[in-house]
């Protein structure tokens, strides 16, 4: 089967047909992941997910739009997040009961680097899908454990800066207790 679409170039448009194989990964990932799952998936209690579950899930999506959040994959671990939105971020999570289990770091690298701070570092990342540059995963810098959502504040502004590992590019990304079923929707932006 071939299915055709319609796409414009400037004055031109033109009808393309696309693969049957095209259009089988475009509805594994639209109709399968958003449709056929969400009557498997399960809250953090192990309690199958309801709508008030759903409601949960679509709601952290809303929030990670809102302060600009790039989960890396397609789940919720690796939430980076620029320095200004954290406390907006975990203030939304805490009132969600959504809980942060590590925090990990990522070198936020601007287009041709930062003499500054020796920019780039790390092993390398996805490029930002709302600022200028990419983010470089710090995998030589352990994760950090939480306990419970209020220690994050106080750790990545007090704390965080006075360890020897510490650079000004650094940002934080954070793992989110969150059933592994979730899929976020950010890639669909």
């Amino acid at each position: 089967m071939v299915r055709n679409f319609l796409l414009s170039n400037s004055s031109l448009d033109l009808i393309v047909p696309i693969s049957f194989l095209a259009y089988c990964k475009y509805v594994v990932y639209n109709v399968f992941n958003k449709m056929c799952c969400k009557d498997y998936l399960y809250n953090t209690k192990g309690i199958p997910m309801n709508s008030i579950g759903e409601e949960t899930k679509n709601a952290l999506d809303k929030i990670l739009l809102a302060y600009k959040i790039q989960p890396v994959g397609w789940g919720y671990i690796d939430c980076i997040t620029i320095k200004e939105n954290v406390y907006g971020f975990i203030k939304s999570l805490t009132e969600l009961d959504i809980k942060v289990t590590d925090i990990t770091w990522w070198c936020h690298c601007a287009i041709g680097g930062n003499k500054e701070t020796g920019c780039p570092h790390g092993g390398g990342g996805p490029m930002s899908k709302y600022f200028d540059g990419w983010f470089s995963e710090m995998y030589q810098i352990p994760n950090v454990k939480i306990k419970v959502n209020n220690e994050i504040i106080p750790y990545v502004f007090n704390e965080w800066p006075n360890t020897k590992e510490y650079l000004p590019c650094l940002i934080p990304a954070f793992w989110l207790d969150v059933p592994d079923d979730w899929r976020n929707t950010i890639d669909c932006i």
